[in-house]
């Protein structure tokens, strides 16, 4: 159920009172008589109050404004200045303390003027919210690739052990476990992906909601922080480099002898990654086709090869 609002300081006072108007400095709600009051203080006047068709049902949005231009350190100081040599936004008791050493520093006002004076932060924040769903879409598809890749192999390593009767349950176990020791780093891989997507594209869908009230209500810093931490996310979301390497890693499990051989031999089968190019073509190195592979000899009456595509690009 919603919070009823009520007049900060008629509440005070204990008496409760419907408010009509909102400071966005105090981020108290206020009735007609106190809004009257808050104008006569001289301290108060440039103050911006919110008539009642403005009236915010959630005040939440405005704190985290009213935040966003202080320091994250010291929260009773504004933001000043943006140090270069540590890639943070700082107040001038930071500076102080801590950045007096630092040589490419901007005050935030000329930052705005020479870095983002032709950007738009919505844009960049729209932005960043559709390369994020690009990248996100992208990421779980390739995850349905990764597991589509899985079943496949599951479904060869079951095909090889019907015909392989008595002796194919060491097989089983063996490939079994070879699976998934292949399988789990890509996995794990997407997961940590989509873990940071769905990250980035909370923060950016909070951005936006935030900036709805900053582009009105906020200050000149108000709108560098809103560049700044737009910028963090983009680089955050490039880092993802998941998408940039192909996804040419597999699993390849090979049968290049009779199945009464494949019995005696039973200790030599493996799994092993191999990669492929844009075009499908298998490109291993020497290094991962004798280390990842198992060797046989040429065979005697058939070649069965079966190979099933893994995997999703890696990600840091």
């Amino acid at each position: 159920m919603a919070h009823a609002l009520k007049c900060g300081p008629c509440s005070f006072e204990d008496v409760t009172v419907d408010p009509k108007h909102f400071c966005v400095d105090c981020l108290e709600y206020l009735c007609t008589a106190c809004a009257r009051e808050h104008r006569r203080h001289k301290t108060l006047r440039e103050h911006k109050l919110l008539g009642e068709t403005e009236l915010p049902q959630d005040a939440t949005l405005f704190e985290e404004m009213k935040k966003l231009s202080h320091c994250s350190i010291h929260d009773d100081i504004e933001l000043d200045q943006y140090c270069k040599n540590h890639n943070v936004l700082i107040c001038l008791h930071c500076l102080k303390n801590d950045h007096r050493l630092c040589e490419d520093r901007i005050d935030l006002t000329k930052l705005l003027e020479n870095e983002y004076a032709s950007e738009n932060v919505r844009e960049r924040i729209f932005e960043l919210q559709r390369k994020c769903q690009v990248q996100l879409n992208e990421t779980m598809e390739l995850s349905e690739v990764a597991n589509t890749n899985s079943k496949e192999v599951e479904q060869h390593i079951n095909t090889l052990v019907d015909t392989l009767t008595k002796n194919v349950q060491n097989l089983e176990k063996k490939l079994n476990e070879e699976r998934e020791r292949l399988i789990s780093p890509v996995t794990e891989s997407v997961r940590l992906s989509m873990q940071t997507l769905l990250s980035i594209e909370k923060k950016a869908i909070h951005y936006a909601n935030l900036f709805d009230v900053a582009s009105t209500f906020g200050t000149m810093k108000h709108n560098v922080v809103f560049h700044f931490l737009v910028s963090m996310l983009m680089k955050e979301l490039e880092a993802d480099d998941l998408l940039k390497k192909n996804s040419t890693s597999k699993i390849k499990c090979v049968q290049a002898i009779s199945s009464e051989e494949i019995v005696n031999m039973m200790g030599q089968f493996s799994l092993a990654s191999a990669c492929s190019d844009e075009q499908g073509s298998e490109l291993c190195s020497e290094e991962a086709s004798e280390e990842d592979s198992v060797r046989f000899p040429p065979p005697k009456t058939r070649t069965v090869a079966t190979q099933e595509e893994e995997l999703v690009d890696s990600q840091t």
